[in-house]
């Protein structure tokens, strides 16, 4: 999505893995550092449980918290 459009570009699918390991993580427990979710809602997760990433600038980062 670009300017409320869909557009082509690179990615098509890293935001659907990312947004499966954000839920593994929920699930695991582990403490999330850095999330963004989408401005839009996904077709793959329920709103809200996303995990946009964007190359250099949006990341999705967790940690084990012992």
């Amino acid at each position: 999505f670009a300017g409320g459009k869909v557009v082509d570009g690179l990615g098509g699918g890293i935001c659907q893995v990312s947004s499966t390991l954000y839920n593994a993580v929920l699930y695991a427990d582990l403490e999330i550092t850095e999330r963004r979710n989408h401005y839009f809602r996904t077709s793959y997760v329920a709103a809200g449980r996303d995990a946009t990433v964007v190359w250099g600038s949006l990341d999705f980062k967790f940690k084990l918290v012992r």
